[in-house]
């Protein structure tokens, strides 16, 4: 199979096998928080999708999604909802 090159949120380009799954390429290269879903090229895609192509692969996180303020219960309710279903 053909190797591809996908380029980190960290400027980082890792060279995986085409059909790579993203979780797979995430397991090594974590961002902060639990990575909920993934961005190829500025498309929000889900992890369990295979790379095809040279892109740019960015982490969607629940920190990102839904950011901690002290004293902001409504973000822990919203984290709670999102995990609860």
């Amino acid at each position: 199979m053909e190797n591809i090159h996908v380029r980190l949120p960290d400027g980082q380009t890792v060279e995986v096998r085409r059909g790579t799954r993203i979780d797979e390429i995430g397991s090594g290269h974590r961002a902060d928080g639990d990575i909920i879903a993934a961005k190829v090229d500025g498309r929000p895609v889900d992890l369990n999708r295979p790379v095809e192509q040279d892109c740019f692969l960015e982490w969607i996180s629940i920190a990102k999604s839904f950011p901690r303020h002290p004293g902001d219960y409504r973000s822990d309710y919203r984290r709670w909802v999102l995990l609860r279903f």
